[in-house]
C-alpha cells in the first residue's frame, strides 16, 4: 500500500513522521515548520494516544519549529503518563505479591511492561489500563486481591449476567477512585470474535523476564506481536498507537516473522496481521519481512478504510460500518457465520439489563437482542442522518 498525496491530514502526516521507529530529522523539521494549527496537532496526538512519544521527538528534532507553549503542554503530558505508568507498575507489583503466596500466576499483557520492552521507556507509550492474563480457575482469587487493593467492578452484575459474561466475554474491568483500571482476562478474545488464538497457547510459551528488578511472566515475542495485531483489529485500528506498537516491534526485529505467520494461519487471523503490518509499512516506513508482506487488494482496501475513519472529525459510536469491517477481517466462512450469529442474535449482558426474564423464557433474549441491534445500528443512525438533513 502506498499513500497518495493528501490522503492524510497535515496533523496525521506530522504525527506519523514523529512516531516512526526511524525518524527523518529533515522531514520532521519541514513538516513542523509548515504546521499552522498546533492545537489540532495536540488534539490528534491525544486522540491517537501518541502524545508522549510525539512530544519527545519534537523536542529532539524540531524544537526550533514548535511554539514553547506546545512543547510545554506535551512535556506535561509525558510527565503525567510517566507517573500513571509508574502507578500501574506499582499495582502490578502489589498484585503479584498478594497472589504469589496463593500459588497464582498472572501474565501482564501490553501496558507499561510492553512499553519498556518495545520503546525502551514506559513513559513513551500511553496505557489506558493494565491488562493481565489469568487462568479461569484463578479468576475469583485475582478479583478478591483487586478488591483488597481498593478496586471495584466497573459494572456490578447479577448472577445470571455473571454466568453469561463468563461464558461469552473474555475479561472483567476493575477500577479505583484514583482513575486506575485493571482488567483480568481469562481468554484473549470474546466469543464474538471466532479467531482460534487461545489463552492456553500463551500460557504454554510464556517465559519469566526481569524488568526493573521485577520478575514476571511475559508472552513470547511472537505471541505478543500476534496479540497486538488482533487487539488492534478487534478495535478497527481506531488509533495510531496500535499501528505504532506493531511498527516498533517489526523495526526492532524482535519477532520471528515466519513463526508469526504460521501462528496466524493456524489461528485464522492472518488478515488481521497483514493489515496491521501494511499500515505500519505505509504510515511509519517499516520494512516488512517477506513472510508478512502479503497484503492483497482486499487488505489494501481495508487499510484505506481505516485511514478514512481516522479523518472523520467526529467519530460516531460503534456503527454498522464497524461490524462490516470486522466481518471482512474474517477469512474462514464458518468464522463469518459464527461472528454473524453472535453479533446479531446471541444475547449479552446488556439484554439482561434491559429486561429480566425467568429462566424458562431465556430463548426470548435472542429476538430481543436482534431487535436491539436493529434499533442501535439501523434505526438510530438513520434518524441522526435525517435530523442532520
Amino acid at each position: 500500500m502506498k499513500l497518495s498525496p493528501g490522503e492524510l491530514s497535515p496533523e496525521l502526516e506530522l504525527l506519523a513522521a514523529l512516531v516512526r521507529p526511524a525518524p527523518d530529522p529533515g522531514s520532521l523539521q519541514r513538516l513542523a515548520g509548515a504546521t499552522g494549527d498546533w492545537q489540532a496537532v495536540i488534539a490528534e496526538a491525544e486522540r491517537h494516544g501518541v502524545a508522549p512519544l510525539a512530544g519527545r521527538r519534537l523536542r529532539e528534532h524540531a524544537r526550533d519549529c514548535v511554539p514553547a507553549a506546545v512543547l510545554d503542554r506535551l512535556r506535561r503530558r509525558l510527565r503525567w503518563n510517566a507517573a500513571r505508568n509508574l502507578l500501574l507498575l506499582h499495582e502490578l507489583d502489589a498484585l503479584q505479591e498478594a497472589l504469589q503466596w496463593r500459588g497464582v500466576r498472572i501474565i501482564p499483557l501490553r501496558g507499561p511492561v510492553l512499553a519498556a520492552a518495545v520503546y525502551g521507556d514506559p513513559a513513551l507509550r500511553e496505557c489506558v489500563d493494565l491488562d493481565i492474563l489469568v487462568r479461569r480457575d484463578d479468576l475469583e482469587v485475582v478479583c478478591e486481591a483487586l478488591r483488597a487493593r481498593g478496586f471495584r467492578p466497573v459494572r456490578e452484575l447479577n448472577p445470571e449476567q455473571r454466568t453469561l459474561e463468563l461464558r461469552e466475554a473474555c475479561e472483567v474491568c476493575y477500577g479505583r477512585e484514583d482513575g486506575l483500571y485493571i482488567e483480568p482476562h481469562w481468554e484473549l478474545m470474546p466469543t464474538t470474535y471466532p479467531w482460534g488464538f487461545r489463552a492456553e497457547a500463551v500460557w504454554e510459551r510464556a517465559r519469566p523476564v526481569e524488568f526493573d528488578g521485577r520478575r514476571m511472566l511475559q508472552p513470547s515475542a511472537e505471541h505478543s506481536f500476534l496479540l497486538l495485531c488482533v487487539h488492534a483489529a478487534k478495535h478497527g485500528w481506531d488509533n495510531l498507537r496500535a499501528v505504532t506498537d506493531v511498527a516498533w516491534l517489526l523495526h526492532g526485529r524482535q519477532v520471528d516473522a515466519g513463526e508469526v505467520r504460521e501462528l496466524a494461519e493456524r489461528a485464522r487471523c492472518l488478515r488481521a496481521v497483514l493489515v496491521s503490518c501494511a499500515l505500519a509499512a505505509a504510515l511509519l516506513g517499516v520494512e516488512l519481512p517477506r513472510e508478512l508482506d502479503g497484503a492483497g487488494a482486499g487488505d489494501d482496501a481495508l487499510c484505506r478504510r481505516v485511514l478514512g475513519d481516522w479523518l472523520r472529525t467526529a467519530p460516531e459510536r460503534l456503527s454498522l460500518r464497524d461490524w462490516t469491517l470486522r466481518w471482512r477481517l474474517l477469512e474462514d466462512p464458518r468464522d463469518k457465520l459464527r461472528f454473524a450469529f453472535r453479533a446479531l442474535l446471541a444475547p449479552g449482558v446488556n439484554d439482561l439489563d434491559l429486561v429480566r426474564l425467568p429462566r424458562p423464557f431465556f430463548p426470548l433474549y435472542y429476538p430481543l437482542h436482534a431487535a436491539r441491534i436493529a434499533v442501535n445500528y439501523g434505526l438510530r443512525p438513520l434518524l441522526r442522518r435525517l435530523a442532520r438533513g
